[in-house]
């Protein structure tokens, strides 16, 4: 079985209600952020003379606020999500690992000492929580920064393309240079 569809299988397949929800919070906090620079421009812009429909002043503060508490309470429930989820994954892998293990006739169960078969049994399940934080929080990161390049694009173009070339040519040059890298790695 190659990376790819163990993680399929273990993330989308496992419990995916959860990882789904953890993924929904995530993009309702990244939404709450960018709502919170909506209402500060707003905010600045009434300050510089610009009318803001309703009470202004007083309502974007309170707008401000109810998104920030909102915003915080998301934050928790992803907390307890993603720690429930992870430690989910780690225990289901520790008892397939394990099950595995006494599966096998008793000399050949673990060629290596107990000990060491022990610490790589914690610390190779604890790497798949790295992993899949970074795969959860792509598709959150990716909305948000296309809203975000949406609002700088109403903004100011030339703001939005002073921000994002720069930011489109180091990629492209990290992702040229970290392929090289990989061919030289596998010459040796």
């Amino acid at each position: 079985m190659n990376v790819m569809s163990f993680l399929w299988r273990l993330l989308f397949r496992y419990r995916p209600w959860l990882y789904s929800s953890i993924i929904l919070e995530r993009i309702v906090f990244y939404a709450g952020q960018l709502l919170i620079g909506l209402i500060l421009q707003s905010l600045f812009n009434q300050l510089s003379g610009q009318r803001f429909p309703g009470n202004g002043l007083w309502t974007l503060i309170a707008l401000y606020f109810l998104i920030v508490l909102f915003t915080t309470g998301v934050s928790f429930i992803v907390v307890q999500a993603t720690t429930r989820f992870s430690f989910a994954i780690m225990a289901l892998l520790q008892r397939n690992i394990v099950q595995r293990i006494l599966e096998q006739p008793g000399a050949r169960a673990v060629a290596i000492p107990p000990g060491d078969a022990i610490n790589r049994l914690s610390d190779d399940t604890m790497a798949l929580n790295p992993m899949s934080a970074g795969i959860r929080n792509t598709i959150p990161l990716i909305l948000f920064a296309i809203a975000a390049f949406v609002v700088l694009l109403r903004v100011s173009v030339q703001i939005t393309l002073l921000v994002f070339l720069p930011v489109v040519g180091i990629v492209g040059i990290w992702s040229r240079i970290s392929r090289h890298l990989n061919m030289a790695w596998k010459l040796l």
